[in-house]
């Protein structure tokens, strides 16, 4: 398993099962022997970054998207 410092993918995994379960922040931090503020941050949600739109719709029957009205880049 991936590891975060000292603290494992294995383990972020179980304290997310016992927050689910009901468990406190404060239990968890207990149990894990990590800080509050350690166990809030490995148990927050990750940011969602939501992808910004195109400004120009990808065009049909091009070569790998590339517009027509761009020409292609000189060789040197």
């Amino acid at each position: 398993m991936g590891t975060i410092g000292a603290i494992t993918i294995g383990m972020i995994g179980k304290m997310r099962m016992h927050f689910r379960q009901g468990m406190s922040v404060r239990e968890i931090a207990q149990v894990t022997s990590l800080s509050r503020y350690t166990a809030r941050k490995y148990l927050r949600p990750a940011e969602v970054v939501e992808p910004t739109p195109t400004t120009t719709p990808p065009t049909h029957g091009t070569c790998a998207g590339r517009s027509t009205s761009v020409p292609p880049h000189p060789e040197t």
